[in-house]
């Protein structure tokens, strides 16, 4: 357990779950995957992350059996990829998902949604272009459905931010 994060981690992902009391990070320049825990800042490493890639995207899903966090997609040798690899936090385990993304992306954002999934938008495509596409997430069958909807314009490297509020 540590106090503070001792890694230089960069062009990672991160993503909250637990009510807003857990955070993850992983990816980016090397491996390794930490957990913090807000109420007493200690962060814990974990196991590292098993395909090591640069902006992907991380979304939480909650199913019965305790929270998981899914990283889709990101840079893998200079360019955007489909690997979809899946984190347990009740067993501590790395799981390659069902489907990977049907195309290649990376920069794109996970947005939490429906209290239970997330969406994955935008994001930079294999061909270099921005992505106005919207995906949803099933934790069910590990597969992203492509939702008609779509963003205003195309965008990549988007940044999301979600806040808990207790009344």
């Amino acid at each position: 357990m540590m106090r503070f994060l001792n890694s230089s981690k960069n062009r990672h992902c991160m993503a909250a779950f637990d009510g807003g009391r857990k955070l993850f990070v992983t990816g980016g320049n090397d491996a390794r995957t930490f957990i913090l825990d807000v109420d007493s800042g200690v962060w814990e490493e974990v196991a590292p992350i098993p395909t090591v890639r640069e902006f992907a995207a991380c979304g939480v899903c909650v199913r019965r059996d305790g929270s998981e966090v899914v990283v889709a997609g990101g840079g893998l040798d200079g360019h955007p990829c489909a690997v979809v690899e899946i984190y347990s936090v009740r067993t501590g385990e790395w799981r390659r998902a069902a489907s990977e993304l049907r195309k290649p992306l990376q920069e794109a954002a996970a947005v939490p949604a429906f209290g239970r999934t997330f969406l994955l938008v935008g994001g930079q495509t294999a061909g270099g272009e921005k992505s106005d596409v919207v995906f949803e997430y099933s934790p069910l069958c590990e597969y992203f459905t492509r939702l008609e909807a779509r963003l205003k314009e195309p965008k990549s490297q988007v940044c999301v931010s979600t806040y808990i509020i207790e009344l």
